[in-house]
């Protein structure tokens, strides 16, 4: 009889609506690893894929984690510039020779997806160039003269919460002193200063060896040496060397070179033991063991010859960095990796190697590394566009000459492609979050932006990683635009402070409830998503602000005169992909004597105030209430006439809605949204029974009947509908009362009792970090 019974499965979890689509999956968490050339294929997937990969956030976050080195320039002595990629596919260019530079160059240094070019004509000019994006900046002439064959090296770190590509271009000079000087380009400063430091010493510097690891740039020399500059500092020190070409593993400087088949690297482990006691075994470099094994064909020539050392000669390791080694035997070049332990014949270069090789230089296909100075800035020539419009001439654009009409190739979707189900949805998650990330990796991408801002300030203390990733503006704006619950109420007896009410004190809450902040005593006026509009008492001015980081917005003085009772209403919908967190403020203005109602709008791009062309005439503008409710791009105002006045933002048109009859008058009824529609709350109180009718449609007809539960009916006297939070939880004013009620599960809960009644005015309010001013540019403070 038991044969056929099923054991229960209580583990299993059948909700697929916790996990993400494979779509949102990848694009959250994996176009972000990709290069450029793949990416811009997949501006071919879908339109929210092309809007996503075009936004200057998305660059930003894309070259703070892509880091592969994803190919070499190369140049001959009078040619242009080549680019020889590790993988075709994956990697490129769209015009690998530079020709959108105003003049024919040379390759001098590169670093992080940033190229530093020389040009050929007048006083050789450097350009600063990405080559992904074609954007370019001419520099202004050096100081001093860097000679023929300058000794320049690129330097450039990106970072997650520094959004302007900053960068330096250092240069090691001969000196008038018999040494060498240095001269240091900044972005931050856009000009030239000359090092006081000054390097006597005898050892000539090698142009096209240097490098840059961890804030110091070091130069091989003639000699056998190294000449090594702190950014930091601005101190030159010098370092006994070892055979092989410099290069960078692990964050540590290094030396590779090839032996009887075999990769030998050498780290620097202590630039000081020339300065310690003597009998000291402590040594400047240390061999990396064990050796690895190359199985490649080089001459033999090449494990002795000096100039093969250095990257150019005739054979030997011409680059290595991290894991990725540049092998060359005469024309023939080979990458080899090393932790696969794998190589690959990259084919050989068309190039007389005994005329010279200007120098062969590692790129990284990265997106952000602009030459602007941060998102907004202008370029010389003409590369004036924007970030957005650049993408889409490389899109649009029609390819001419040399440029690689591979770059981009739009994947080809197959139509046998077998449809997957949400059990593979399912696995495929399972799959990345077993494999690709850890616990705490997770909820820092996937849960905090969902929490919000009181309990995101008590998760500062976790790590100092958390404390950098909540403090960044990426993440502020991330958390508003998903973080949308309604936290609390802010409340005010007429020209009283300001004073908050949580529905949960351990999770939401904000430094100053009373806005004491804001230049003067104020009225809270509207709110919406995290935003809040204030009205001066004394000079009867509008601010924006936002309660948790204290930033705020005095508004210009409107055409029309407002007053104190306008209809003002905030509409602020923050979205993924709007980094300036636009808002508007619409004020139906009304006149005591003139029954008309005035439509004047606020718009945060345009920083100022206009009257819309729509006048409504239908209306006594007497009867329409202050308040308002702002929902999908419609503002609402409910009137004493029995009607409710609707103004559209997009088309500016006004419509009517019908209120339901309310035999008490109306004021205590509230506009709110459930579901997803909009309804409006009615309380009825009658014989110690408080109902409450909620309306909705069109025709406003009746949805619902609550029945509350409230056993001490007889002493609130009055009752109030404040609104609906987050899906079914009611929200309602009883005399000096504030409660809750759970529509689902019919549970009454007491949220505050205070003073003031029915004159007290209640505004709801999201605890989100949204910032007043541009996010990415974000200084916490006074704004003015």
């Amino acid at each position: 009889m038991d044969r056929g019974k099923k054991l229960t499965n209580f583990y299993g979890n059948k909700n697929n609506k916790i996990y993400m689509d494979l779509k949102d999956i990848v694009r959250e968490n994996a176009l972000r690893y990709l290069p450029a050339k793949s990416l811009f294929r997949c501006f071919g997937v879908c339109r929210d894929w092309k809007h996503l990969i075009s936004t200057p956030f998305f660059a930003h976050n894309q070259s703070n984690s892509f880091h592969s080195v994803s190919g070499f320039f190369y140049q001959s002595q009078a040619g242009l510039p080549s680019f020889m990629s590790l993988d075709p596919v994956a990697y490129g260019v769209p015009d690998p020779s530079l020709k959108f530079l105003p003049e024919p160059v040379d390759i001098r240094s590169s670093c992080n997806g940033l190229l530093c070019c020389q040009g050929r004509t007048g006083y050789k000019a450097y350009y600063i160039c990405n080559p992904v994006t074609k954007q370019w900046k001419k520099l202004p002439k050096p100081d001093a003269d860097h000679g023929s064959d300058p000794a320049v090296v690129l330097v450039f770190e990106p970072s997650l919460l520094n959004f302007t590509a900053d960068y330096k271009l250092v240069c090691a000079f001969p000196s008038e002193l018999d040494g060498y000087e240095f001269e240091i380009y900044s972005s931050e400063k856009r000009s030239w200063i000359i090092s006081r430091e000054i390097c006597f010493s005898e050892r000539k510097v090698m142009p096209k060896s240097g490098i840059h690891v961890n804030g110091t740039v070091y130069w091989q020399t003639m000699g056998f040496g190294i000449t090594a500059f702190d950014l930091n500092s601005e101190r030159f020190q010098l370092l006994d060397s070892v055979v092989g070409t410099l290069g960078m593993r692990n964050g540590k400087l290094c030396s590779a070179y090839v032996h009887a088949q075999n990769l030998v690297v050498n780290m620097l482990s202590n630039t000081h033991s020339n300065t310690m006691q003597m009998n000291s075994h402590a040594k400047m470099w240390e061999e990396m063991q064990p050796k690895i094994h190359v199985d490649i064909s080089l001459p033999a020539s090449s494990n002795n010859n000096a100039s093969g050392r250095y990257g150019y000669g005739h054979g030997g390791v011409v680059f290595i960095g991290g894991d990725v080694v540049l092998l060359s035997n005469g024309n023939k070049f080979y990458s080899y990796e090393m932790k696969k332990r794998a190589s690959k014949d990259l084919g050989e270069l068309d190039i007389d190697t005994k005329a010279g090789i200007v120098g062969i230089l590692p790129r990284s296909d990265s997106l952000l590394p602009s030459v602007r100075f941060g998102f907004m800035a202008d370029f010389e020539g003409n590369n004036r566009e924007t970030l957005e419009d650049d993408f889409c001439l490389l899109e649009d654009s029609d390819l001419e000459g040399d440029v690689d009409e591979r770059f981009y190739e739009l994947p080809i979707l197959s139509p046998k492609a077998k449809a997957k189900t949400p059990v593979d949805y399912n696995k495929a998650l399972k799959y990345v979050d077993r494999k690709e990330a850890g616990l705490e990796d997770v909820l820092r991408d996937h849960a905090l932006h969902l929490l919000p801002a009181k309990t995101l300030f008590r998760f500062k203390t976790v790590s100092r990683r958390w404390d950098q990733w909540i403090s960044s503006p990426l993440f502020a704006h991330r958390q508003t635009t998903y973080f949308k619950n309604v936290s609390g109420l802010f409340c005010q007896v007429a020209d009283h402070s300001p004073s908050f009410i949580s529905f949960n004190q351990d999770a939401y809450g904000m430094p100053d409830p009373s806005l004491s902040f804001l230049p003067e005593p104020v009225k809270v006026r509207s709110s919406c998503n995290g935003l809040v509009c204030c009205q001066g008492i004394e000079e009867d001015t509008y601010y924006i602000c936002s309660p948790v980081t204290k930033e705020w917005k005095k508004l210009p003085r409107p055409n029309l005169y407002h007053g104190a009772k306008a209809g003002v209403v905030l509409a602020f919908e923050p979205y993924l992909l709007n980094f300036n967190e636009s808002y508007e403020l619409v004020c139906a203005v009304t006149f005591s004597d003139y029954p008309v109602v005035y439509f004047e709008i606020y718009s945060s791009r345009s920083s100022s105030w206009r009257v819309s062309d729509t006048i409504c005439y239908e209306l006594d503008g007497s009867g329409l209430h202050d308040g308002g409710y702002y929902m999908k791009g419609v503002v609402h105002w409910e009137s004493s006439s029995g009607v409710i006045l609707a103004f559209g933002l997009r088309d500016e048109q006004y419509g009517f809605l019908p209120l339901p009859a309310n035999d008490e008058g109306y004021g205590n009824g509230a506009l709110a949204m459930k579901h997803g529609e909009l309804c409006y709350i009615q309380p009825r109180y009658q014989d110690n029974v408080c109902t409450i009718n909620i309306h909705g449609n069109m025709d406003m007809s009746l949805k619902s009947v609550i029945n509350l539960p409230y056993d001490a009916g007889s002493t609130f006297g009055v009752c109030r509908a404040l609104g609906f939070i987050n899906g079914d939880i009611l929200i309602l004013g009883l005399g000096t009362r504030v409660i809750s009620y759970r529509v689902k599960e019919q549970k009454v809960e007491l949220i505050s009792q205070h003073e003031g009644g029915a004159c007290t005015r209640y505004i709801p309010y999201v605890n989100s970090l949204v910032s007043v001013r541009h996010p990415l540019i974000r200084d916490r403070g006074l704004i003015v």
